[in-house]
């Protein structure tokens, strides 16, 4: 049995110009270990769906006031 992982994918700009993600150093690992990794779009209609399909899900949301109320009901769904 393989493992499948739904992650949504983020990257941050911070002040310094610098450039993070934590959706790609996630992705690199779980292929590095034969786990498919699946890109949802949690702000696209079937993303329940997509994720319902997977064995986990992973997300680093921002805390700003908007994703943050998304996140709760998003997370109470799945």
């Amino acid at each position: 049995m393989s493992l499948k992982i739904a992650i949504q994918p983020d990257e941050v700009i911070h002040p310094n110009g610098k450039r993070q993600s934590f959706s790609k150093r996630w992705t690199e690992l779980a292929e590095a270990r034969d786990i498919e990794v699946v890109p949802v779009d949690v702000f696209r209609c079937d993303a329940v769906a997509r994720i319902s399909t997977c064995d986990a899900f992973m997300w680093r949301y921002s805390s700003s006031a908007h994703p943050l109320l998304y996140v709760q009901r998003l997370l109470h769904a799945v």
